[in-house]
């Protein structure tokens, strides 16, 4: 079984049906969307927020994109 990054490259913007199972898929609008609502939640309460990211069980490509879109939509003071 090839797991080389090549090979994840391949499967990017392919129709699901065609991906091979069992696959973790991520849906970047969706996560987005989320973090939106999370984000607006939290300001509407009036609390803090002090994002975490489970690094090892997230792609080192993905955790820092999720942490930053998180820090550009939404700073608070610590």
């Amino acid at each position: 079984m090839d797991i080389s990054l090549q090979t994840h490259r391949s499967y990017v913007d392919r129709p699901i049906s065609r991906l091979p199972t069992p696959a973790f898929v991520l849906s970047r609008p969706i996560i987005e969307s989320n973090i939106k609502r999370l984000l607006n939640d939290v300001s509407q309460l009036g609390i803090s927020f002090r994002p975490h990211v489970k690094t090892l069980k997230v792609s080192k490509g993905i955790a820092p994109r999720v942490q930053g879109f998180i820090d550009d939509t939404y700073r608070t003071e610590y």
